[in-house]
């Protein structure tokens, strides 16, 4: 059974207080048999299963980008070449991109990551990422990709927990 591990939040940097503009949108990281991404556009779910555990990163971002970034080319043309398929019955769309064809996704996240470099020189409506990663994901052991993008970022992780153990019939 899956469970989230980490949230995405996409947005719009606040240009005074810090934090985030409201209309953001939001990514959930999946941990379980198999790691996935899942986000809404226009009411309609997408869970993406990413190609490998080394592109994890490189898949969420461009998910981020094709459900959240409206203003990003490299999110657009992502929306009319991924978003535009034969939904599934449960209103929910599974994309494995290790199978997908129609869309070199390396190419994507290089020039998602040089326009985003090109928006961060260009003040107004600056991007921002809120990353919320829980104890226990995957994505701690390689928090350094986000701290290289080109954005405002901010990287909220576990400082306490308390936890109850079905085992142990306790807290711990």
């Amino acid at each position: 059974m899956a469970t989230v591990s980490a949230q995405i939040l996409v947005g719009k940097a606040h240009p005074n207080d810090g934090g985030m503009c409201e209309g953001y949108g939001s990514l959930d990281f999946l941990e379980g048999s198999r790691p996935a991404w899942m986000g809404s556009y226009r009411g309609r779910r997408y869970v993406w299963l990413p190609r490998d555990s080394s592109t994890i990163f490189a898949d969420g971002l461009l998910m981020a980008a094709t459900l959240h970034m409206e203003e990003n080319p490299v999110g657009e043309h992502l929306r009319k070449k991924m978003l535009d398929i034969e939904p599934d019955r449960d209103r929910v769309t599974r994309i494995w991109l290790g199978e997908w064809e129609g869309v070199d996704l390396t190419a994507c996240h290089e020039n998602l990551l040089a326009s985003m470099k090109d928006a961060d020189e260009n003040l107004p409506g600056k991007l921002k990422l809120m990353i919320l990663m829980f104890d226990g994901s995957d994505l701690l052991r390689n928090i350094e990709y986000f701290k290289a993008l080109h954005c405002d970022v901010e990287i909220l992780t576990t400082n306490y927990k308390r936890q109850y153990s079905i085992w142990d019939r306790d807290n711990f």
